[in-house]
């Protein structure tokens, strides 16, 4: 912790400048970010959410996708505050599925899931056909899963 993991990736992502150097990506790369954490308005539901990215969509559409993380009936409308870290983080995974992307970017996906959830976590990215980059402190959750490793110590 503390070690600059976080940094490097806002850095991939252009939100902070680099110390040194330069990056650029491809043009044709269609990133699709997941951030450690994430502030939720006390009221936002998981509906309200995924609707403030997808507008267009109808409550039966936004509903079909939070069920495939398990976010079903009332918890589809109850506010984020009201629901467990796991709840929440599926929730965000949930968004991550709606948009067509080609490189995945993860900052600790696993904080505040269950062992069945991370199970199906990893199945997903093992089966997503472009470039994953992840960061986490959980080595028995990526080994298996990378080509590459980097260790920051």
């Amino acid at each position: 912790n503390g070690i600059g993991k976080s940094t490097i990736l806002k850095t991939l992502l252009k939100e902070l400048p680099p110390l040194d150097g330069t990056f650029v990506w491809n043009p044709s790369a269609d990133l699709n970010y997941f951030a450690q954490e994430e502030n939720f308005d006390d009221q936002t539901t998981p509906i309200a959410y995924l609707r403030r990215f997808y507008p267009l969509k109808t409550d039966g559409e936004l509903r079909s996708v939070l069920a495939t993380a398990s976010i079903k009936g009332e918890l589809a409308t109850k506010p984020m505050s009201q629901l467990s870290g796991g709840q929440q983080t599926k929730v965000r995974l949930a968004l991550m599925t709606m948009k067509k992307s080609n490189v995945l970017i993860f900052d600790e996906p696993t904080n505040h899931l269950d062992v069945y959830s991370k199970e199906e976590l990893w199945d997903s990215i093992a089966a997503f056909p472009g470039s994953v980059i992840l960061v986490s402190h959980e080595e028995g959750f990526y080994d298996g899963l990378v080509d590459i490793e980097l260790k920051f110590a």
